[in-house]
């Protein structure tokens, strides 16, 4: 049985896609998925399974959050242990100031053409730090009263689709996995 984490792109977000967490659970957990449970609100699932095929599993629950929510809602899947191994990575250990967000973007696949590092936007708000497997890192900004967030900016720099946490939750995910661990 392999660990995963399913992180949902566009639920719950401003009003829109509003999915309870307990309702997602139950409805992952009918999909012969074990020891389902959500972190936080944004569409974060923990689940064990033995099914080894990751674009199978993630099919499944696309299908099931279409018939939830009749939207299509793109699923971003990676084993605990590569979330593990980005926690264990931290790009963010040198970065200091209490003025800056910290991000970490899911993309669909990696990069052939990786761009050059650091990248920012047009207004300085968001800067891409580093380029990972299938992750972005980032770096948000204060500017004109408000923080950059990632995942705009990087949709149309790249033409993808992507989900974005801060490194908080990332952290926090990790933790909770550890928490609901049955052994």
């Amino acid at each position: 049985m392999t660990k995963y984490v399913a992180f949902l792109r566009g639920v719950n977000i401003l009003g829109h896609n509003i999915l309870k967490m307990e309702e997602l659970s139950q409805q992952i957990n009918s999909l012969e998925f074990k020891n389902v449970s959500t972190y936080k609100q944004s569409g974060n699932i923990i689940f064990t399974t033995s099914f080894n095929n990751s674009n199978l599993i993630s099919r499944k629950i696309q299908r099931e959050l279409h018939k939830l929510l009749g939207v299509d809602v793109k699923v971003f899947l990676r084993t605990l242990m590569e979330v593990e191994e980005i926690v264990q990575l931290n790009p963010f250990k040198k970065v200091k100031s209490n003025s800056t967000k910290l991000y970490v973007t899911f993309l669909p696949e990696e990069f052939s053409n990786r761009p050059r590092l650091p990248l920012k936007s047009a207004n300085k708000d968001v800067e891409i730090m580093l380029l990972r497997n299938c992750e972005a890192f980032s770096l948000a900004y204060k500017k004109k009263g408000r923080f950059g967030y990632p995942t705009n900016f990087i949709e149309k720099k790249f033409q993808v689709l992507a989900t974005t946490r801060n490194w908080k939750i990332i952290k926090g995910i990790v933790a909770s996995a550890h928490l609901n661990d049955d052994s």
